[in-house]
């Protein structure tokens, strides 16, 4: 139960790190930043969080009960005024920060489990194999964080080159396994997400903590990549389909791209969250008869 927790945690700091990467992209290109909602969505209240920063002044941030995502909202007027490069940069970011955590939850994983491998061969394993597990752990880890870093650094030229076409190359993917594996029916729900998640973190709850945190670790960096990778899928109104329209010239193809992907991801969204009723209402239905 613990591990599960943790996991759903650390997605929900997936998205906090998405639409941390937007807010971090605003204001390196000169945009107030008014609001980052770290969780949720308003409706239902709003908690102030006591946060200052010099990079963010006079942002306000705050949490929503509703936790169904997370926002970032900038000043208009500052918005207006970008240029389509710089918007592009900022749809961008965010799938981007995904990449990077995910990149970083994987050389989490790939420690711990590197670690737990070394300790449980103490004694019985030869020292030069030992030291090469631990080189190579280390390599791993070092990499890794490299990568991350480097392509943050370079957000601007992987936004420019490299993000859309992996948007395309991902909704390719998924159009695919849509259609030949799934079906309409078989999205996931976060029911059936959660259910996946305890399985598992039941088969490890005998395994050693460092184990233990490492799978966590290697699961949340699968659901922050899918999450990053998703958003680039070049369909409105989702970061790609913002970085696909500011490279469209003509309002007419704008207008036609986003009334020809809108109703497809409200789809994706709406069908997940109709299988979750359908679930609460055979929940309930057992419950009451």
């Amino acid at each position: 139960m613990i591990l599960t927790v943790s996991i759903v945690l650390l997605i929900f700091a997936s998205v906090a790190v998405h639409e941390l990467g937007h807010a971090v992209a605003m204001r390196r290109l000169g945009v107030q930043v008014d609001t980052v909602s770290l969780l949720g969505f308003p409706g239902l209240g709003t908690v102030e969080l006591p946060i200052k920063h010099s990079l963010f002044p006079g942002t306000r941030w705050v949490l929503h009960p509703l936790i169904l995502g997370a926002y970032v909202k900038p000043d208009e007027e500052d918005i207006k005024r970008l240029s389509s490069r710089e918007k592009d940069i900022i749809a961008g970011a965010g799938p981007l920060a995904n990449v990077c955590f995910s990149i970083v939850l994987l050389a989490l994983a790939a420690a711990t489990f590197g670690v737990a491998k070394i300790l449980s061969g103490v004694g019985t394993r030869a020292l030069a194999l030992q030291v090469a597990l631990a080189a190579g752990t280390l390599g791993v880890v070092v990499l890794s964080w490299m990568l991350a870093w480097f392509l943050w650094r370079c957000r601007e030229f992987v936004t420019a080159y490299l993000l859309l076409p992996l948007g395309f190359v991902f909704l390719a993917y998924f159009a695919y396994g849509f259609v030949t594996r799934y079906g309409l029916y078989g999205v996931g729900s976060m029911t059936e997400t959660t259910q996946i998640l305890h399985q598992g973190s039941a088969k490890m709850a005998d395994k050693p903590v460092l184990v233990q945190v490492g799978y966590a670790a290697l699961m949340s960096a699968v659901v922050s990549m899918m999450l990053g990778l998703g958003n680039l899928m070049p369909l409105m109104p989702l970061d790609g389909g913002h970085m696909l329209r500011e490279r469209i010239r003509h309002q007419r193809l704008k207008d036609w791209h986003a009334y020809a992907t809108i109703p497809i991801v409200l789809a994706l969204t709406l069908l997940p969250l109709a299988k979750d009723l359908s679930y609460l209402a055979a929940y309930l239905w057992r419950l009451v008869f």
